[in-house]
């Protein structure tokens, strides 16, 4: 027969309680090995990783919650990953699963496409020239997708291209405080 608890078998036997031990004795050593597994755990998870305690009023909680929901995770691994996103200037995609849908239906249209590729269409190109505008479209809005652009980013951008902007972005702003 085949034990599951070699270590606390091993514990029992050697603190003698399987032998002369009565149901009390055991499930007192029982206790006790269990609770110096779970501190030797705990000792160890702590040199091994670190943790960080929040404490949030209702409003903050409830907004956490609420950003948690909307990205499909629980809020620990929703803080842990906006965190770490936020560190590295990257953006938390609200589902990742949806953008893998989106990119595998383009990945589709795009076998599809080169499935329908016939001789008459190569020779005359069209297929072959919708096929190169998908395969340049799926290349594109994958990193559209999971990198969106900063607001800033995106702000100093259409600045540069049109000057005349900063006029309207000023008022809007002054109008808006």
């Amino acid at each position: 027969m085949k034990r599951k608890g070699k270590g606390i078998y091993q514990y029992l036997q050697s603190e003698g309680v399987l032998e002369t031990g009565s149901d009390e004795a055991i499930k007192a050593a029982r206790k006790r090995y269990w609770a110096q597994y779970k501190a030797a755990w705990r000792r160890n998870k702590r040199n091994t990783s670190k943790s960080f305690e929040i404490i949030m009023n209702p409003k903050e909680h409830a907004r956490i919650q609420g950003a948690a929901k909307m990205h499909k995770r629980s809020s620990t691994s929703y803080i842990k990953e906006a965190a770490l996103a936020y560190s590295q200037q990257l953006f938390l995609v609200p589902d990742i699963t949806v953008v893998y849908e989106i990119k595998e239906a383009l990945s589709l249209l795009s076998y599809a496409l080169h499935d329908a590729l016939d001789e008459s269409y190569v020779n005359n190109g069209n297929l072959a020239e919708v096929i190169g505008i998908m395969t340049a479209f799926e290349t594109k809005i994958y990193p559209l997708i999971t990198e969106p652009v900063l607001l800033e980013q995106a702000i100093r951008k259409a600045l540069q291209q049109k000057p005349d902007y900063q006029n309207e972005l000023v008022n809007l702003i002054n109008n808006t405080m």
